[in-house]
């Protein structure tokens, strides 16, 4: 049970309820519907989910419609690109639109193969510049990567590596590790990735786009190594530089201290206001069991947290929220709401002129047209979708760092603005810790002094050269 995928369903929750009473909607007379399926992070899963409510809609295309259930008119979802790939192919043919919160992969910006997909998001084509950009201002241009296969680590592991050869970082190592979690080959992939990064002491940084539960095997390895040789702790730091996959989830660390791991610099999406979502969660703590009537999940959550012994009644439910707190990300909670105020806004304009209360009324492509052509507003703020149907907000910059016992993973060093592809900073304490890493060297030479040149081996590293001096009466008055 994925507590960060309840945070997910709940924020939808909420932002629905709070647009159904809300005058945009009460002046059309309509309310929103839901209903939630688990994909269970698998592709086969959610393609059988998509395939049952897709076939509702053939059923209000036929004559009688007194058995049929409501037709879905959009789809929020899903969280991993893999996910959204495949189930888009098929809203694709009945041209529903999908709209995700989380689904990074550039291909689904290609509006000739994905018609019916947006995103509340950047694609990955942005975040990877962005780590480039980050490599190019702290000097680092010998790094690693780490990345889960499949379409998102694929995706971003090639952006990523053409955007840094074009700018003179090179990859040292690639480590593709498989996109199951559990099983044989995972573990020896694991060992592997783990070597190769002892192998490589002058790579210091690595850019990692795997899932969070490789990354937390990763660092076991990683200190199981290095306790099997004997070694000081200390020579396992690295900079990590996460991409959105991972950056804001403290279960990667297990029993490691972040003085273990070293630095993390996370990206995460551009966040809002958490407010309605918080008042909403301690709704939740005030109606105890009374809210899980209609809500499988949360049934399946509270049998989940009983199994723990936790004591009573109310114990349990405070427990169940303050973890579904632990577990909030605000830039997640964020997308959701605005998906959700999209639809909202694209059905009302549709509904303006005529009566929508009878199923089948309004048609799923002309929610996806309104989409398109009409901006949304969320808390006074007003978004658009652009022509490759995804809204690029920027993001931000985190780093990790150790207080009281605890992981904190949401201080914003730095926001990436990627209209200008620059950094700025921003006040918080951790901002100067950020600011030191430059003391940090990830090259696989020293630059060259003046007086040197730089001679590179065939078939080597463009990073990796020897200095040597010029003979005479020729010079270089250039370091590098």
């Amino acid at each position: 049970f994925e507590d960060r995928g309840l945070v997910k369903v709940l924020a939808m929750i909420n932002a629905i309820e709070i647009v159904n009473k809300s005058p945009l909607l009460a002046d059309v007379n309509i309310t929103l519907g839901y209903r939630i399926l688990d994909s269970c992070s698998d592709v086969s899963t959610a393609l059988r989910a998509t395939a049952d409510f897709t076939q509702q809609a053939d059923c209000h295309a036929g004559s009688n419609t007194s058995t049929c259930g409501q037709p879905v008119m959009a789809v929020i979802g899903a969280s991993y690109s893999e996910t959204s790939i495949a189930i888009a192919r098929q809203l694709t043919l009945k041209m529903i639109p999908q709209i995700s919160y989380s689904s990074t992969a550039v291909i689904l910006s290609d509006k000739s193969r994905f018609p019916a997909f947006m995103r509340t998001i950047p694609s990955d084509e942005h975040q990877t510049a962005a780590m480039v950009s980050l490599l190019n201002a702290f000097d680092w241009n010998w790094v690693g990567i780490v990345s889960t296969d499949g379409n998102y680590g694929q995706s971003a592991l090639d952006q990523f590596v053409s955007q840094a050869s074009e700018n003179g970082i090179c990859v040292s190592f690639k480590s593709i590790l498989p996109q199951s979690v559990t099983g044989q080959e995972v573990f020896s992939a694991i060992k592997q990735t783990a070597k190769t990064i002892y192998k490589n002491p002058k790579v210091q940084v690595i850019v990692s786009f795997a899932k969070p539960t490789h990354m937390m095997y990763l660092y076991q390895e990683l200190r199981n190594q290095t306790l099997t040789a004997g070694q000081n702790m200390e020579s396992m730091r690295r900079v990590w530089v996460a991409s959105d996959s991972w950056s804001s989830s403290t279960s990667v660390k297990g029993n490691l201290t972040l003085e273990d791991i070293g630095h993390v610099v996370g990206f995460t999406f551009k966040s809002g206001d958490l407010l309605s979502f918080s008042e909403y969660l301690s709704r939740l703590e005030a109606a105890g069991h009374d809210y899980t009537g209609n809500n499988s999940f949360m049934q399946e959550f509270y049998m989940q947290l009983n199994a723990s012994k936790v004591s009573g009644d109310t114990e349990l439910v405070s427990k169940a929220v303050n973890t579904l707190r632990e577990h909030t990300d605000a830039d997640t909670v964020f997308s959701v709401e605005m998906a959700v105020s999209a639809i909202a806004q694209a059905v009302a304009s549709i509904c303006r002129s005529r009566d929508c209360k009878t199923p089948g009324t309004v048609q799923p492509w002309e929610v996806l047209k309104a989409l398109w052509m009409q901006e949304f507003k969320l808390r006074e703020k007003s978004y658009r979708f652009d022509s490759r149907g995804d809204i690029n907000l920027g993001y931000d910059v985190t780093m990790w760092r150790s207080g009281e016992g605890n992981i904190h993973v949401h201080d914003v060093v730095a926001e990436y603005h990627p209209h200008n592809n620059n950094f700025t900073h921003t006040n918080y304490s951790t901002t100067q810790q950020f600011k030191e890493l430059k003391h940090i060297i990830s090259k696989c030479s020293n630059s060259c002094i003046p007086g040197e040149f730089k001679k590179t081996a065939e078939g080597q590293h463009t990073c990796c050269y020897e200095c040597i001096n010029c003979t005479e009466n020729y010079y270089s008055n250039n370091t590098g």
